[in-house]
């Protein structure tokens, strides 16, 4: 999988725990590619649509009724419901569209690939370093209420868990795994208890402890 002198950084990251910063931060200590909206973009392309009207359909488009589609196995059908059609949440060509082009970056580029299952489409990649990005539910809430400017309290929670759910959902029908299962994963973070710089120093101090190792380019 992918050319092994490249160092690619995924992050999976519960909503609200500021994964993003973190990403974004790595990317420019270490000059690596930052790539989470453009993967979008270029999937755009291929499919020939618009990157906003296929943003709707990435892991957090789902409605409720969707959702419940996505929780069945791969390969199952639904007992109560065996003739509904695939749900509007979930496409495979886009899957698959972005699937392409984050294994063409793994080839390519050292870079940090924000979400979208990139955990588990480089799984086996020689230079992967796989990083989940999460905090207590009650801190995430507080960002959500600051950041979004959402001023009810149990509106910004139910924002929060049904993102994480979206996102759970999402990996469990895309690749087969469990998003929150830490054992998945190369480093863990909290970053209630870290922050962005800490949290992005961990990572970049395990890339540059891996490029010396394996002697990838740099």
């Amino acid at each position: 999988m992918g050319n092994p002198t490249t160092i690619v950084i995924t992050i999976s990251r519960q909503f609200m725990s500021g994964g993003s910063a973190i990403g974004r931060k790595v990317a420019e200590e270490l000059g690596f590619r930052y790539a989470d909206r453009d993967i979008l973009e270029k999937a755009a392309g291929l499919l020939g649509e618009e990157p906003d009207r296929l943003a709707q359909d990435e892991e957090r488009g789902a409605t409720a009724w969707e959702r419940f589609l996505l929780s069945i196995p791969l390969g199952a059908v639904a007992p109560v419901y065996p003739t509904v059609p695939s749900p509007a949440g979930y496409r495979q060509e886009l899957f698959d569209a972005e699937a392409r082009i984050i294994r063409e970056i793994a080839k390519r580029h050292d870079a940090v690939v924000m979400g979208r299952a990139g955990t588990y489409l480089l799984k086996g990649h020689p230079g992967l370093i796989s990083v989940f990005v999460h905090a207590p539910k009650a801190f995430r809430v507080g960002a959500a209420m600051e950041k979004l400017g959402l001023e009810d309290e149990k509106a910004a929670r139910e924002l929060v868990e049904r993102t994480d759910r979206d996102r759970e959902l999402f990996v469990k029908r895309a690749a087969g795994a469990e998003w929150s299962d830490l054992r998945n994963y190369h480093l863990t973070l909290d970053s209630s208890r870290c922050g962005v710089d800490c949290g992005a120093g961990m990572i970049i101090g395990l890339a540059r402890s891996l490029r010396e190792s394996s002697g990838a380019k740099g």
